[in-house]
């Protein structure tokens, strides 16, 4: 569902899926890829709440976020090529994601920095908690 979602937010990409957890990242190529991740965050915190309460599960997802230097890189085969992240972007939003309460999210005061005051106000109304770090 997180693919789906990615896509709907075009620039957005999901690199790698482990377990329960997803990398998503997007170039920021554009002046608005900020906004179309933030959108993509809020809809995957109200995607997952929404089918928690539907299947009556526990069930929240912890999101981090920051803007850093990441590698892309490629591997699997050419009929199912996979890409990856890896690098200070990633381990910075890993460790955010560690921060934030069940469905929360914490971003950190660098990629804030880079979203308009509307897109803010709409993450602190979807997650259940949502926080700033620096």
């Amino acid at each position: 569902q997180a693919a789906t979602l990615s896509r709907a937010h075009g620039g957005v990409n999901v690199s790698m899926e482990y377990g329960d957890s997803i990398m998503a990242y997007c170039g920021f190529a554009r002046t608005d890829d900020p906004v179309h991740l933030f959108e993509f965050l809020v809809q995957l915190v109200k995607g997952v709440r929404k089918l928690a309460d539907v299947e009556l599960l526990q069930l929240a997802v912890r999101v981090g976020v920051h803007v850093g230097s990441v590698i892309v890189g490629g591997w699997g085969t050419r009929q199912h090529p996979r890409l990856t992240t890896w690098g200070e972007g990633c381990d910075v939003a890993k460790l955010c994601a560690r921060y934030a309460e069940p469905g929360g999210i914490v971003a950190t005061e660098r990629f804030l920095e880079m979203v308009p005051e509307p897109a803010k106000e709409a993450m602190h109304a979807a997650a259940a908690h949502s926080r700033v770090i620096g």
